[in-house]
């Protein structure tokens, strides 16, 4: 797996949040070797995409005008964003606007936007490379001195693309010619994307991504190995200093679109992940309860089913390389072997055609019909013969499900069983109940 290695100077005055992002990148493709080598890679990695900045205390937002300079060593950067935190919730009387290098109004926060269970919020996206903060006193009802002592608590910077991920496609000579973005398909596919979105994972100073489907409008299925990165111990995974810094984003494809109609919009389908209502290493899945950023908007769910069939073309929605979404179908993109074998996984997988990438982790896969039948997981891997199988796999669906009607732990038998309903009242019954193909 590539690594993105960053370095950060914050400065020592409080004043101001001046981030240096060092970005040690290779610009060059992967060698012949590395190629024909594609297994040396785990099956089960995430790829690191954009940096995360993070101050141990905080940089105090003081009041007036203050901006906060932003510098890449020439990568491509698309945003950033900013994740605001109120440390004293008896200040009331305060506004805090949010600004780009253009001095265009992203975004503002006002108390009501917290409460005890968000002290902290991500910003909208905000272009270019100045963030500019002006924090003002209001008529509240708290004493005038009482500070509401926001801070930025981290930076999230995001590149235009991930420059070096792993791979597990089938001829990297012509790696797109299977991926079409989702805004050129017809209805059908486009309404199957509405519940994908992209997951923007942060830990330290790592910074990765994965997909995922919403299968009801408060429950997120995604992969367990999302919730970490390979150099970190199993009991790390999916803890709240992770969960609580993630961004699920529906609307990605819309992240280089015009700023004026972006903010009015993309935000409205953003999500924060509540907690983690079940997961399991083995079959690699984790449901996340989700709750909407700063709105009302909930996704559409997916319609369910347990069932793959050989040679059945597929649908599988994703979001290769941090890429816009993206859809794969068609002739070139089927279920090889509904019980795949000879590999991690074994039963519980099915093995499928169709070209991944870093990212793609944890994408639905419909059947033809639009239920949602499994999630991609796992890349290429070792045979026990020693051969790169160059096959892709998702987990069933019906594996997952079965998972939650068991456990030993009678407490958590019971939770399971409560989510398993809960999912079963919440997703769609059929997918024509919404569109027709």
């Amino acid at each position: 797996m590539y690594r993105v290695v960053l370095r950060a100077r914050l400065p020592p005055e409080p004043m101001a949040l001046l981030v240096t992002l060092l970005l040690m990148l290779s610009f060059t493709s992967p060698t012949s070797a590395e190629r024909l080598d594609a297994c040396q890679f785990s099956a089960k990695v995430v790829t690191e995409f954009g940096s995360r900045i993070r101050k141990p205390m905080g940089t105090k937002i003081d009041y007036g005008r203050r901006s906060h300079p932003i510098t890449t060593n020439d990568v491509p950067l698309d945003h950033v964003r900013a994740l605001v935190k109120l440390n004293n919730r008896k200040a009331t009387n305060w506004h805090l606007a949010l600004y780009d290098e253009r001095d265009q109004l992203i975004q503002s926060f006002v108390p009501e936007d917290f409460d005890e269970e968000v002290i902290a919020l991500w910003s909208n996206r905000i272009k270019g490379r100045v963030i500019t903060t002006i924090l003002a006193r209001t008529r509240g009802s708290s004493p005038p001195w009482e500070d509401p002592l926001l801070s930025i608590e981290s930076v999230l910077a995001m590149p235009q693309e991930a420059l070096r991920t792993y791979h597990s496609r089938k001829d990297l000579r012509s790696p797109d010619d299977e991926w079409k973005d989702i805004e050129t398909q017809d209805l059908f596919y486009k309404q199957l994307g509405e519940g994908t979105g992209i997951m923007l994972m942060g830990h330290n100073k790592k910074s990765w991504i994965c997909s995922g489907i919403a299968i009801t409008e408060h429950l997120f299925l995604t992969n367990w190995h999302c919730g970490g990165l390979p150099d970190m111990v199993a009991g790390s995974y999916w803890q709240p200093s992770i969960y609580s810094n993630a961004i699920i984003d529906l609307a990605w494809e819309n992240k280089s679109i015009d700023l004026a109609w972006e903010n009015k919009s993309t935000r409205l389908s953003e999500f924060r992940v509540v907690r983690v209502e079940a997961k399991n290493e083995d079959r690699d899945y984790a449901i996340l309860r989700i709750a909407p950023i700063s709105s009302s908007y909930l996704p559409r769910p997916a319609a369910l089913a347990a069932r793959v069939i050989a040679t059945e073309e597929i649908v599988l929605i994703h979001h290769p390389e941090g890429r816009k979404k993206q859809v794969s179908s068609g002739p070139t993109c089927y279920v090889l072997n509904p019980i795949h074998t000879g590999t991690t996984n074994g039963p519980i997988d099915f093995s499928h055609s169709c070209d991944t990438e870093g990212g793609s982790s944890g994408a639905p896969v419909f059947d033809r019909d639009g239920y949602l039948v499994g999630i991609h997981h796992l890349g290429h891997q070792r045979t026990e013969a020693g051969d790169c199988d160059k096959t892709n796999k998702a987990i069933h669906l019906s594996a997952i499900l079965e998972d939650l009607r068991h456990d030993k732990s009678a407490k958590i038998a019971e939770k399971k069983l409560n989510l398993l309903r809960e999912m079963n009242a919440g997703s769609l019954t059929t997918p024509s109940d919404t569109f027709t193909r």
